[in-house]
């Protein structure tokens, strides 16, 4: 009997006080070092509810399950099919309107700013703020056509001698 309560002891020892912060900053060191991993089997977890879902509603409206199946995966297809020529080159004509208007907004915005400045003494001068922003966003913009070209060369497999940015009018 004696040696039960030295188990039970030498257990409450490592439960309780620096033993036990260190054994959950252990724990919670684990976990943070597999939040990426863990986000990942969240994340499939969801494809997997949602996929579930509609495969049990297409079952019951079709009652067979082959069906289903067969439905589920023309869905799918549909849906990448609708996006890449629905929804990519959409982005890529939001894109070039924002490359070729941003500049000239800006521009005109710095204009207006300095206007109401002259005329109303207590508006701030944020026409230096103005200037770095539209640099900024010039370097930023700059590098769209660049990862476009980049990613429709991985995409199509391609080599490094179709440009993109003459393609689709963009600017670079």
């Amino acid at each position: 009997m004696g040696n039960f309560r030295d188990r039970d002891n030498e257990c409450s020892r490592l439960t309780s006080g620096a033993p036990l912060a260190v054994i959950l900053a252990a724990g919670l060191y684990i976990i943070y070092q597999l939040l990426p991993v863990l986000e990942l089997i969240a994340i499939a977890a969801l494809i997997a509810l949602v996929l579930r879902t509609l495969l049990r509603f297409l079952q019951k409206l079709v009652k067979s399950q082959d069906v289903a199946v067969l439905l589920l995966i023309g869905l799918i297809i549909g849906f990448g099919v609708l996006l890449t020529t629905v929804v990519i080159p959409n982005v890529t004509f939001q894109v070039q309107n924002l490359l070729t208007t941003l500049p000239a907004y800006l521009n005109t915005l710095t204009g207006d700013v300095e206007q109401l400045r002259r005329k109303f003494t207590f508006i701030p001068d944020i026409s230096l703020s103005l200037i770095q922003l539209r640099n900024f966003i010039n370097q930023l913009l700059g590098g769209v056509p660049i990862f476009f070209e980049s990613s429709l060369q991985l995409y199509a497999g391609i080599g490094g001698d179709t440009n993109f940015s003459s393609i689709y009018g963009l600017r670079s």
